[in-house]
């Protein structure tokens, strides 16, 4: 960009910008001069140009990575701090306290990494109507952790503002990409999970019609079920619904008898928030008899993960208080479709077998349609002494083997 002045005219409305990657430096002087740096606008630079920008409506960011994609964001949602620095200075300076509040944003409505991000609506910026419904399910691949970055930051700053968001429905992917699994964009979606908890009008959430924890606990019925089955709510909004800490008024401080997440496809990392969210301080899930979790796409950490905090005792009251035994009426656990394989089936042996106290009372459990091979079927055959109440064990739909078949018979036969 040879002129950054010729960007501010009405004939330019959408920047494409490659963003260049940060320049690396040898580690010591003996590796030779620092390496010249690759082709691409500076992230410094692009923030002037939005900082000075009124024309612009359209963004298109290449190379970006989150931390760029965020602060992005914050310029054109008018969070940045040098853009707030700025303002306070000239309300110093002399500017009238008696004002009307006016946008002190960008004008750019859309900025697109992966997929295009609606700021514009989502901030109901001037001329613009306020959006009220947003439908991501079907992004796919194309939600990237950046356009979470900016998805969240958007959404941060449109609950800060006087107006609140207006968003009544919110609908996310459910299954998100590889490129998820790092630390930093699991990161993010755990910031955007807590900033939907704080859309002070979402009625709807990835089909379900509780958008927070406190509207969720309402949906429980008045003879303790709770049944979320067939919601799709993928790993961000079961965070958001499921993952709040445990205390009395929440839904974790419910009485629950019986919770079908069914085909919630909340995956490893939604089950890992919902597995500390039951873990918290306040929880009650001793009255629980029924948990069916099939086809979640759990994989064995999330498995292990929700297993664990289903058995696991829990302490009440202050450090000297009796422990009582999380799940400790357990009846009936379905796991069915879960993508377990002989991992996953060995951790959840390893989480019943070692219940505090033990598991007394559960009678069914299904594991169908999850890849188990004979070493799966021989942690079942070794965990089934310690469940001296179960009737029913269901395997459909797995590699057990001959073998496998054989140990599991004998050690049915020998209870």
């Amino acid at each position: 960009v040879p002129d950054l002045c010729n960007l501010n005219c009405a004939r330019v409305s959408h920047l494409k910008v490659l963003l260049a990657p940060q320049a690396q430096t040898p580690a010591s002087p003996e590796e030779g001069p620092p390496l010249q740096p690759p082709m691409g606008m500076q992230l410094q630079t692009l923030l002037d140009v939005l900082r000075g920008n009124t024309t612009l409506t359209t963004l298109t960011l290449k190379g970006c990575n989150i931390q760029a994609a965020e602060a992005v964001a914050r310029v054109v949602a008018g969070t940045d701090p040098q853009q707030q620095q700025q303002q306070q200075q000239q309300q110093i300076e002399g500017a009238s306290a008696s004002a009307p509040e006016c946008w002190q944003g960008s004008n750019i409505c859309s900025i697109t990494v992966g997929m295009e991000v609606p700021v514009g609506g989502l901030l109901a910026k001037p001329g613009l109507p306020p959006l009220l419904d947003m439908d991501l399910s079907q992004a796919g691949e194309l939600f990237t952790p950046e356009d979470a970055a900016v998805l969240q930051v958007t959404l941060a700053a449109a609950v800060a503002s006087s107006q609140g968001s207006a968003l009544r429905s919110l609908a996310l992917p459910v299954n998100l990409s590889r490129a998820f699994d790092d630390s930093q964009a699991r990161a993010v979606l755990t910031r955007l999970a807590a900033t939907i908890t704080q859309l002070p009008r979402l009625e709807k959430l990835n089909g379900s019609r509780a958008a927070n924890a406190a509207s969720l606990a309402s949906a429980v019925s008045s003879s303790g079920v709770l049944d979320l089955s067939g919601c799709f709510l993928g790993p961000v909004a079961a965070e958001a619904l499921l993952g709040a800490r445990g205390s009395p008024s929440g839904l974790w401080g419910l009485s629950l008898r019986a919770l079908n997440l069914t085909g919630c496809q909340i995956g490893p990392q939604g089950a890992a928030h919902i597995a500390a969210a039951i873990q918290g301080e306040g929880t009650s899930l001793d009255s629980l008899q029924t948990a069916c979790l099939a086809d979640n796409r759990l994989g064995p950490a999330g498995a292990a993960a929700l297993c664990a905090a289903l058995t696991q005792q829990q302490q009440q009251g202050s450090s000297s208080a009796p422990l009582v035994g999380r799940g400790s009426k357990l009846k009936a656990l379905d796991m069915t479709l879960n993508l377990l394989g002989d991992e996953g089936a060995k951790a959840v042996c390893k989480a019943l077998r070692e219940a505090s106290p033990p598991l007394s009372c559960l009678s069914s459990l299904a594991l169908g349609g999850n890849a188990i091979g004979v070493d799966g079927a021989r942690a079942l055959a070794q965990m089934l002494p310690s469940l001296t109440s179960l009737l029913e064990l269901h395997l459909p739909g797995n590699y057990l083997g001959d073998m496998g078949v054989c140990a599991l018979s004998k050690a049915a036969t020998s209870l």
